[in-house]
């Protein structure tokens, strides 16, 4: 697995080890100082380092456990570098004891340009295909679940499916001409973030096309905290657009849909998606699986603005004129003309790093119409997670939120 210190990758490797018991999960996972997984003394302390900055973030999610100490497997290494840093021998350690892959890993920002984030999120996409396809036995590649972002549904080339007819043998050429349309048409409009992914889905498109990886494609949408202990991503849009909320003591009242997915959630669906991979990964796959995450029922900012003066009213109520610990929420809501105003003029405002995104009018005003979780996850759901729901996103799902990031002192 990589990515299990971020957001969504620790929630998805917290719900692997609750589903699989008796699992292990060998987590790639950096380390200052780090040198690779060679041999030695040094290479089991980088190791146990890893493991504690994996337990750490688990920690602060809510959800460590203390079983899980002897089930997960800190690899030391580096995604961008060629075989992860890592020896020859460890890498083929590993891939001969691991049934599947999930790539979780990425580097997150939506203003940095495609040139600052290609070495994360496209070449190490390369490294974790190759690890799928050349270190195992001939025509026997790993599995792999490959998490995108919903964003890349966006572009009109992202369709990356054989045209009719086409089954896993399709040419490489017909390949490379579907991904040249995407880069060509789209990608230089695109954010740099989204870009990546988009190039990322074209690789992993290929190596099932002409090396017959079995894999699935994740693109959730806007992931939030968990709805059972409040963890959230700090970096996120939402959390920055609350942080800023509460500095400036209004919020927006616009028509546009926040959306809002717990991670719980995208986390639960990623393991169903792994289920069915395991269930198949002996079958030809005859088309390609892409899931979109969503959630049909986010709010819309208006919405929002709404629920967080419900907050306003809860702190009145509960705590003393004195108690400077809880974050202040809104007190109005107002246009988004005159929010990022305020953004631009505050001091130190947590939302400033995203002003050029929030400053286009488009941003809180298009109509995102319905949104809805694509007819193939749902099936999948049904199937091997019959029992998950999307939880409701209301008063008490926000204040949890709230009230873990008051406690991380944000």
């Amino acid at each position: 697995m990589t990515g299990a210190t971020g957001f969504l990758g620790s929630v998805v490797l917290v719900e692997i080890l609750t589903t699989w018991h008796e699992c292990t999960v060998a987590c790639l996972v950096r380390c200052e100082d780090e040198k690779g997984s060679g041999g030695g003394t040094a290479a089991k302390k980088l190791a146990a380092m890893g493991k504690l900055r994996i337990k750490r973030v688990l920690e602060k999610a809510l959800l460590w456990e203390p079983g899980f100490e002897a089930r997960i497997e800190a690899v030391v290494g580096c995604l961008e570098k060629p075989c992860f840093g890592l020896a020859d021998s460890c890498i083929q350690a590993l891939a001969d004891r691991r049934p599947l892959v999930v790539h979780c890993a990425a580097r997150v920002d939506w203003v940095r340009p495609y040139t600052a984030l290609r070495r994360a999120n496209v070449c190490g996409t390369w490294e974790v295909l190759n690890f799928c396809l050349n270190f195992t036995k001939p025509r026997h590649p790993l599995p792999l679940i490959h998490v995108s972002t919903g964003a890349v549904a966006s572009l009109s080339g992202s369709d990356l499916s054989p045209t009719k007819g086409q089954g896993p043998t399709a040419t490489t050429t017909s390949a490379k001409r579907r991904s040249n349309k995407l880069c060509v048409n789209e990608l230089k409009e695109a954010s740099g973030y989204v870009a990546t992914k988009a190039v990322a889905e074209v690789l992993v498109e290929e190596a099932r096309l002409t090396r017959g990886l079995p894999c699935a494609v994740l693109r959730p949408g806007a992931v939030t905290a968990h709805s059972k202990t409040g963890y959230a991503n700090t970096e996120d849009f939402v959390t920055r657009y609350l942080s800023a909320c509460a500095q400036l003591r209004v919020s927006v009242d616009a028509p546009a849909l926040c959306e809002l997915i717990p991670v719980d959630f995208v986390a639960a669906a990623t393991v169903a998606v792994v289920r069915m991979l395991m269930a198949n990964s002996q079958q030809p796959q005859s088309s390609r699986s892409v899931f979109a995450i969503a959630n049909p029922c986010s709010p819309t900012f208006s919405a929002l603005s709404k629920l967080l003066k419900l907050r306003n009213h809860h702190h009145c109520d509960s705590a003393s004129s004195d108690d400077s610990r809880l974050l202040p929420v809104v007190l109005r809501a107002c246009p988004p003309q005159e929010f990022v105003q305020s953004v631009r003029g505050a001091e130190a405002c947590r939302l400033q790093p995203l002003l050029p995104i929030v400053e286009c009018e488009s941003f809180w005003f298009e109509d995102g119409g319905e949104i809805d979780l694509c007819d193939e996850l749902w099936e999948l759901l049904a199937i091997h997670a019959p029992l998950l729901a999307m939880p409701e996103i209301d008063e008490a799902y926000l204040f949890q939120a709230l009230d873990w990031l008051e406690s991380s002192q944000l």
